[in-house]
């Protein structure tokens, strides 16, 4: 039979207990890898980004204008014509 080579130090369970699966932790909790944290921080960044720009939406900047806003103009509509103006 072939020999596998190990990836790591060997450690050898107590006698009348299984020798533990790779990678699991002493106290018997799952950890997620680093990859899956670093996702979970790049989606939450996104949403928070999202949130604030969500609610800044209806803020209107007035950077660059000195002094207060002027107010736009008011629309001018044309005049109506006159129905009776052609009797």
């Amino acid at each position: 039979m072939a020999s596998k080579k190990s990836s790591g130090p060997a450690r050898s369970a107590p006698k009348g207990r299984p020798t533990p699966p790779r990678g699991a932790r002493r106290d018997g909790r799952a950890t997620l890898s680093s990859r899956a944290q670093w996702a979970i921080v790049v989606v939450v960044g996104l949403l928070v980004i999202g949130f604030v720009l969500w609610l800044g939406r209806d803020v209107q900047s007035n950077l660059g204008a000195p002094g207060p806003r002027p107010a736009p103009a008011p629309a001018v509509a044309a005049p109506a014509p006159d129905p009776t103006a052609d009797r």
